[in-house]
Order: structure tokens, then sequence, then C-alpha cells
């Protein structure tokens, strides 16, 4: 069965990037360039996995983070992919539920390997460190 990413992502150009790569993969993916556009895609399409940018222009991914928490959709993986590059940043992500955080600029393989871990649980333990 082909595995559902939502990719929320306000600069167009990465947004495509991972889009197309992960379509490459075999993914079927859908792009968000403002976070407020979640609960409708949500509602009609609820993803495996969510990959999620914390700087959005109208909610930022915090917002987003927590409201996932208390929604209906709490149980889909969220992995961060942000420029924020400094440990509170991190933490607060991680505190509100967001499963593996990674900073920009990451490689899309790095991307892939955190997917596949978190949908498949392919990697060993130890071998990635989110």
């Amino acid at each position: 069965m082909t595995k559902r990413l939502l990719i929320i992502e306000d600069n167009t150009i990465h947004l495509i990037l991972t889009k197309e790569f992960f379509e490459r993969q075999g993914y079927a993916v859908v792009g968000l360039e403002d976070g407020s556009q979640l609960w409708t895609e949500l509602k009609h399409h609820a993803p495996d996995l969510i990959l999620l940018d914390l700087k959005l222009s109208t909610v930022d991914g915090f917002t987003l983070l927590e409201q996932l928490q208390q929604s209906p959709w709490r149980h889909i993986p969220v992995i961060v992919v942000s420029a924020y590059a400094f440990a509170p940043q991190r933490q607060r992500a991680l505190s509100l539920g967001a499963c593996c955080y990674l900073t920009k600029p990451t490689a899309l393989t790095t991307i892939a390997t955190a997917v596949e871990t978190e949908l498949f649980k392919a990697v060993p333990i130890g071998h990635l460190s989110c």
C-alpha cells in the first residue's frame, strides 16, 4: 500500500523539490505552502506522516504541532525540518509531539531515512539520531 506524505513548507522551491523526490520514491505526496490549509487536507486525506517546517506565513509550525496534539489526528507522526538550529526550538517542537527534528539544510536522503525509520521502522536502533 502506498504511503501518503503531507509536506508543509512555505518555500516553493523546497516544497517542489521535496515533493518530487518523495514521489519518485513511490510515495503519494501532497504539498501545502500554508499551514492554515492543514485541517482541510486532513479531513479529506489523512497522511501517514507529516513533514513540517516551523516558519510558515500564516500559522507557524509550533502552533500546528500544538493543535495536532489536541486533534483526532494526534497519532500522525510529524518530522520537523526547520532552519531553526537552536536547542530551545528543537526541544519545544519535540515536547509538542514531533517525532524527529532535522535542521536545514538537510539532504533529501537524510529526510528520507527519517521518514522510512518512522513509517517502516527499517533502520536499526542507533543508526539514525533525530
